[in-house]
């Protein structure tokens, strides 16, 4: 299941929209697979404990599955945990944690 959110990356007075796409395959795997692309740096790698952490304290247990996540556009580095926001509400990953349909960030921007 695909799903996109928006975020945002500032840089001193400028701030650039973008565009974190979660996909998440729904099969429960024997180790956990969480990738993310977009030219992320260590601390925006690093999120996938920190997104897992938030969310299983809210309640929700994502199983290890394959997650992969894209902070478009490419050509702009990512840095910092400023995007644990954007992709720890993502419809992909809730739903694959309780299986159930969340469209309500669909049109709307986590900063």
């Amino acid at each position: 299941m695909l799903s996109k959110t928006l975020g945002a990356a500032v840089y001193g007075i400028d701030a650039n929209i973008i565009q974190v796409e979660v996909d998440c395959s729904g099969i429960k795997t024997d180790q956990d697979h969480f990738h993310t692309a977009g030219l992320p740096d260590a601390a925006v790698r690093e999120s996938r404990d920190r997104v897992r952490a938030a969310l299983k304290n809210f309640g929700y247990d994502i199983p290890p599955t394959q997650i992969t996540i894209n902070l478009a556009p490419a050509d702009i580095k990512k840095e910092g945990s400023g995007f644990d926001p954007p992709m720890a509400p993502e419809p992909s990953l809730i739903s694959t944690a309780r299986r159930i349909s969340t469209p309500i960030w669909r049109a709307s921007e986590i900063v």
